[in-house]
């Protein structure tokens, strides 16, 4: 059983407490690659059992999507949170 799954069941157990994934994210200096795989899974899977989420650093250094200083976005992190987009 994954830790999703204990949450939702806990979550259940205890009158549908709606649950949110407070922040999650994976460090710019990671490859590319799995950056995406990663920030993919943890999304999908997440809604998959009906808990919200949000992604943590939007203009971070670390980890954001988005560099306020270029006006830029990081285009295949945006995909990857809102597929479709």
């Amino acid at each position: 059983m994954s830790r999703f799954d204990s949450a939702v069941q806990w979550a259940k157990a205890h009158g549908d407490v709606p649950l949110l994934l407070g922040e999650f994210h994976a460090i710019k200096y990671a490859e590319q690659a799995s950056r995406i795989r990663w920030i993919t899974y943890i999304a999908r899977e997440a809604e998959r059992r009906g808990i919200a989420w949000s992604y943590w650093g939007f203009c971070s250094d670390e980890a954001g999507i988005y560099d306020e200083t270029s006006d830029t976005w990081e285009t295949d992190i945006v995909h990857c949170l809102m597929p479709g987009e």
